[in-house]
């Protein structure tokens, strides 16, 4: 059996998802799930679950940076409506990249 640990990471606990879930042979199964808290990071809870003698794999989804025009575009977005700009300036493509 092998642990993963999955984890969305953000700038604030409260943003910042986390998974523990069990692969054994070809099936996984998810065991907990949570999201942080303002008052408490993620890290202690993953510490504990990386304390046992199980192989465990830690899956980082973290945002290197977006370029400053993206986010320009989404500050002013709402799910569900299409945005107005192509997606090759939003990356700092003058043209199609």
């Amino acid at each position: 059996m092998t642990a993963i640990i999955g984890v969305d990471c953000a700038t604030k606990p409260q943003k910042t998802g986390v998974a523990l879930c069990r692969l054994d042979g070809e099936r996984v199964a998810v065991d907990e799930v949570f999201v942080g808290r303002a008052s408490q990071s993620v890290a202690p809870a993953i510490a504990n679950w990386l304390k046992s003698n199980t192989p465990a794999l830690l899956a980082l989804d973290a945002p290197l940076g977006w370029p400053a025009r993206l986010g320009q575009v989404l500050a002013s977005h709402s799910a569900g409506s299409a945005v107005d700009e192509h997606p090759d300036r939003m990356w700092g493509c003058p043209i199609r990249c």
